[in-house]
């Protein structure tokens, strides 16, 4: 299998994953938005009936129970206190709009998509795949002078640990791992 191949199938595959996680992601959005109307309908149901005392789960309380807290309309934050209130404070959104927010995932799954397709057009391409057998050479050529170096230095210690073994300790004017008398080393 050549390597554009390799690469056509590997976006055919991110392809159907991002498919499948689009088709997932609506199907979440579908049900929450069920579950919003649904709650929306209890909310509307609680305050349309003031004397039920709330949703209906509260109506399925019984007499015993004790009667429910209510909440004062103000809130009082800390921080605000002696500060004046201006009254041209910008509203945030408390919601977003289903569309929008469709739209927002979907950009944010087509820049990430993009990310990942461009690093694998960059990791595929002819000059990225020169690089990494060019180092990867280099390495190798490294290892092995290091495998020779580490062979040699161990051949002359092996030398010398058996030269050692075979003169006697008879107070032999050489000194350890010389040739000769001179000092040069072996």
């Amino acid at each position: 299998m050549s390597v554009e191949q390799q690469l056509v199938a590997v976006c055919v595959a991110v392809g159907v994953v991002l498919a499948l996680v689009v088709s997932l992601s609506w199907t979440q959005v579908a049900g929450l938005r069920r579950e919003i109307a649904a709650l929306r309908g209890e909310i509307d149901a609680s305050r349309a009936a003031p004397g039920s005392g709330g949703s209906a789960r509260q109506g399925a309380r019984s007499a015993g129970d004790a009667p429910a807290v209510t909440v004062p309309e103000t809130t009082f934050v800390i921080t605000d206190v002696g500060a004046q209130q201006s009254e041209a404070t910008p509203d945030v959104p408390t919601r977003i709009e289903g569309r929008l927010f469709a739209d927002i995932v979907a950009r944010e799954t087509v820049v990430k998509v993009g990310g990942i397709a461009h690093g694998l057009r960059r990791a595929a391409s002819p000059e990225v795949r020169n690089r990494i057998g060019f180092e990867m050479r280099r390495e190798v050529r490294r290892a092995r002078r290091q495998r020779r170096a580490d062979l040699k230095e161990a051949m002359r210690d092996l030398r010398r640990r058996q030269r050692d073994e075979v003169q006697p300790m008879t107070g032999d004017a050489r000194p350890t791992g010389t040739r000769s008398g001179d000092g040069t080393a072996a």
